[in-house]
C-alpha cells in the first residue's frame, strides 16, 4: 500500500495507511470505520482518483472492510452490490464475484422481503430491520441489516452490516414458549395443589370437632393420606418438570437393560400391590450413549402409564423391546391395559391432558415424556386401540461421532 501524507499545519503529518492499518489490526467495529471513512474519505477518494479508480474499487477499502466485525456489504443507490467483505462470504455461501453486481434485494426470501428492504434504505428514522434471507444453498435464516449512509466525492453509498440473528430469534421463541409453558404450569398446579390441601385441612377440622371412635379415625387419617399422596405426586411433577426442562444433559454410556430394572426397582412399593409381570428383550445387552437420567425418567414415566390405566381384575403385562443400530437407540413399552380410544389419542401429550375421566393423575406424565424425549432430539409415537392395550415407541438418536464401544469391553 502506497504511503500517504497530509498536512495540516507546519509540521504536522498524518499517515493514513498507519491509521487504517490500527484499525484494522484492531478488528474495528462497523460504526468506527463509518466514522474515519465520514472524515478522511474525500482525501482518499481524490487520492484514488490520481490511480484511475475508485476508493470502493480499491484494495485499500477491501483490506479495510475485511476486517470489519459481521457481515458488511456496500451498495449503490439502486441496491446494486459494489463490494462485499470476507465475513459476507462466508456468511452467504457465495463467491465474491457471483455477488457484485447482484441486486440486495436477492439475497432475501420472498419480494415481501424486498420490498420490506427497499422501504428500510429509503427510510431516514429506521436504524435496523429483520428479515429473511436465504444463502446459497437454499436455507433460510433470519437477519438484522443495519445501515448507514456514506458520501464520497459526490457519490452516495450505503453500508449495510448484516448480522444473522437466527439463533437469538430461535432462543427469544424459547424464552417465549418456556415463559408461556410455566405460567401454564404454575396457574394449573396452583390449583392441583390447592385440592389436596383444602381437602386435608377440612378433614383435620372435622377431627377436632367430632368425637371420633379408633375405626372412625382410622377412616378419616386415610382420608388424608390419600389426599398427601395426591399432593406428593403433584409436587414430583413439578420437580420432574424442572429437571427435564432445566438439567444440562449429561451424556455417558449406559445399559439400557439395566436403566429399565432399577426403574422397576425404584417402583417396588407399586409394583407389590399389584401383579404384574415384566419382560424385557433382548436378553442380550444394548448400550447407548445418552442420558441416562432423561432416559430413566421416560421409562419411569411409561411405565407408571402403564400401570395407572391397567385393566381391573386382569393381571398386567408389560413388555420393554430394545434396538439399537449406528443412527438411533428405540425402545417400546406395550402393555395389555384399557387402550386409548381414537379420539383422545390426538391430545394424548398435551400439558394437563386427562383423557380418562376416572384418572386422578397430574394430566403432566406423557407431557413430561415428550418433552424429554424432544430435549435428546428424539420422538414418540403410539399405537393403541381401546380395550386392547397400547404400545409407546421412541426412537433417540445416539452420537456417532463419541468413541465405540463394545458390549464386550462394556460388561462389568
Amino acid at each position: 500500500m502506497k504511503q500517504l501524507f497530509y498536512t495540516s499545519g507546519p509540521g504536522r503529518f498524518l499517515n493514513l495507511t498507519f491509521v487504517m492499518a490500527e484499525l484494522i489490526s484492531k478488528k474495528v467495529s462497523y460504526f468506527s470505520v463509518i466514522s474515519f471513512f465520514k472524515r478522511m474519505g474525500i482525501l482518499l477518494e481524490a487520492f484514488f482518483k490520481k490511480q484511475d479508480q475508485t476508493l470502493i474499487e480499491s484494495d485499500c477499502f477491501q483490506t479495510i472492510i475485511d476486517a470489519m466485525q459481521g457481515s458488511v456489504v456496500v451498495i449503490n443507490g439502486g441496491g446494486e452490490i459494489l463490494s462485499v467483505n470476507l465475513s459476507s462470504l462466508k456468511l452467504w455461501g457465495y463467491k465474491s464475484q457471483q455477488l457484485i453486481g447482484k441486486k440486495v434485494y436477492s439475497l432475501l426470501e420472498t419480494e415481501a422481503s424486498g420490498s420490506e428492504l427497499s422501504f428500510f434504505l429509503a427510510s431516514d428514522k429506521k436504524k435496523n430491520v429483520q428479515l429473511v434471507a436465504v444463502n446459497a444453498a437454499g436455507n433460510l435464516f433470519q437477519v438484522e441489516i443495519e445501515k448507514q449512509s456514506l458520501s464520497l466525492h459526490n457519490e452516495s453509498y450505503i453500508l449495510l452490516n448484516i448480522t444473522d440473528i437466527s439463533e437469538r430469534v430461535k432462543m427469544e421463541a424459547d424464552l417465549a414458549s418456556k415463559s408461556e409453558e410455566i405460567e401454564m404450569l404454575l396457574y394449573k398446579s396452583s390449583h392441583n395443589l390447592r385440592g389436596p390441601l383444602t381437602s386435608i385441612m377440612g378433614l383435620v377440622s372435622v377431627m377436632k370437632t367430632l368425637n371420633l371412635n379408633e375405626e372412625e379415625m382410622a377412616k378419616y387419617l386415610d382420608y388424608i393420606e390419600l389426599s398427601a399422596e395426591k399432593l406428593d405426586n403433584e409436587l414430583k411433577m413439578m420437580t420432574l418438570f424442572n429437571k427435564i426442562s432445566s438439567d444440562p444433559l449429561k451424556y455417558d454410556f449406559c445399559c439400557v437393560q439395566d436403566v429399565c430394572r432399577e426403574v422397576i426397582e425404584e417402583m417396588a412399593d407399586v409394583i407389590e400391590d399389584n401383579p404384574i409381570c415384566f419382560q424385557i428383550e433382548p436378553e442380550e445387552k444394548v448400550y447407548a450413549y445418552t442420558d441416562s437420567g432423561l432416559l430413566r425418567f421416560s421409562l419411569y414415566l411409561l411405565i407408571d402409564n402403564a400401570i395407572k390405566f391397567r385393566k381391573n381384575h386382569e393381571n398386567v403385562l408389560i413388555k420393554i423391546e430394545l434396538s439399537k443400530d449406528k443412527d438411533a437407540l428405540t425402545f417400546s413399552i406395550s402393555d395389555n391395559g384399557q387402550g386409548i380410544p381414537d379420539a383422545v389419542k390426538p391430545r394424548i401429550f398435551e400439558m394437563f391432558y386427562r383423557g380418562n375421566p376416572a384418572s386422578d393423575g397430574s394430566g403432566l406424565g406423557l407431557y413430561l415424556v415428550q418433552k424429554g424425549i424432544g430435549r435428546l432430539n428424539g420422538n414418540i409415537e403410539v399405537e393403541s386401540k381401546a380395550g386392547e392395550g397400547s404400545r409407546f415407541i421412541v426412537s433417540i438418536p445416539v452420537n456417532t461421532d463419541k468413541k465405540n464401544t463394545s458390549s464386550d469391553t462394556m460388561k462389568v
